[in-house]
């Protein structure tokens, strides 16, 4: 381990020790966006999965230091409580079984992106992870705590693509939700949080109001081009706290990235 990485872990260490998170909730008052993939009622093994028990407990951390809000309202310049909002990737059927029900005893409104070409074909992204349906989705939608936003069509890396290639793949998903769903479709997270600079703006031209990614921050000024914070199946009470008020970024810790810019 090199001479940097060892002072970071020691900073690291020593700033749980010192309960730096706490410290950072009352001084560091920025909103986040946390990005969820599965939510199991048992364990599979999946990294991007987490348990209902589990977000259930993540929840009311999150609702002791911010204010729960609908996705589209993180967009607005922050002007009083510090607001969190969580969003779900890749329609997963267990969303369905596992997380709504959570989110709806806890009264928390979520965003799910949708890669629509996994939608009712039965091509599925994980084996043993069907997606939802659209009469799942629009009885959830119809409780006013879920919406449904964009993910590409395909699910192929938006930076792999050309901006022909890029805007069918993009407009294609738009099309078919907001027919299906009967919504306006006007948010974009990457598949796989990949991108190039300057495909950010060339989303935005398609009529979209924000793009999401993967950068693993908490969220500046940008309201445009926003960060999320995965949350993982190893993410236990102390990571989740560090998470959460930015000890990450604090630190120095090189946040985990699955992208190549921003």
């Amino acid at each position: 381990m090199s001479v940097s990485n060892v002072i970071k872990r020691v900073c690291w260490v020593s700033g749980l020790y010192l309960g730096l998170p706490q410290i950072l909730y009352k001084l560091r008052r920025r909103d986040v966006v946390l990005m969820y993939h599965s939510v199991e009622t048992s364990k599979s093994g999946y990294e991007y999965a987490v348990t209902a028990n589990n977000l259930l407990q993540q929840i009311n951390i999150i609702k002791k230091h911010f204010k729960i809000v609908p996705l589209h309202e993180i967009l607005l310049p922050k002007t009083g409580a510090r607001r969190a909002a969580l969003t779900f990737d890749d329609a997963l059927a267990d969303f369905y079984d596992a997380a709504f029900q959570a989110l709806r005893e806890e009264n928390v409104h979520a965003t799910v992106f949708v890669p629509t070409a996994f939608i009712e074909t039965g091509i599925t992204m994980l084996d043993g992870k069907p997606h939802l349906n659209w009469e799942q989705m629009r009885y959830m939608q119809d409780s006013g705590l879920i919406d449904f936003q964009s993910h590409g069509h395909s699910h192929r890396h938006i930076s792999k693509m050309s901006l022909d290639e890029l805007s069918d793949d993009i407009l294609k998903s738009k099309l078919i939700i907001e027919s299906n769903l009967d919504t306006n479709i006007d948010l974009f997270a990457y598949p796989g949080g990949k991108f190039l600079d300057w495909q950010h703006e060339a989303i935005l031209n398609l009529g979209f109001k924000a793009v999401f990614t993967s950068v693993k921050k908490t969220i500046g000024s940008n309201r445009m081009i926003l960060p999320r914070i995965a949350i993982t199946r190893d993410c236990n009470t102390t990571n989740f706290h560090a998470e959460l008020s930015g000890m990450y970024e604090v630190v120095n810790r090189k946040p985990k990235i699955y992208n190549t810019s921003l």
